[in-house]
């Protein structure tokens, strides 16, 4: 009984590290790899400011059109 206690136990063990090094390497990757969605691109822009953002769809592309939000309102956008 011993044994398989101690086995268990190393089991665990193995497994929680594994867990652990996974996190970290996924962490990582996540923090610095190239951004893969628009919204990680808008929020490492620290030195740009946006008073517009307009994230979505293809149905955002298409049917908002910045350029005379622009011509209206003066500000910028994204």
């Amino acid at each position: 009984m011993k044994k398989f206690i101690v086995f268990i136990f190393k089991i665990v063990a193995i497994l929680l590290v594994i867990a652990l090094s996974l996190d970290v390497i996924y962490t990582f990757l996540y923090t610095k790899v190239i951004d893969t969605s628009k919204f990680q691109f808008i929020k490492k822009q620290e030195d740009t400011k946006f008073n517009y953002v307009f994230l979505g769809s293809s149905r955002v592309v298409n049917h908002i059109h910045p350029e005379v939000i622009d011509s209206i309102t003066n500000k910028k956008y994204y």
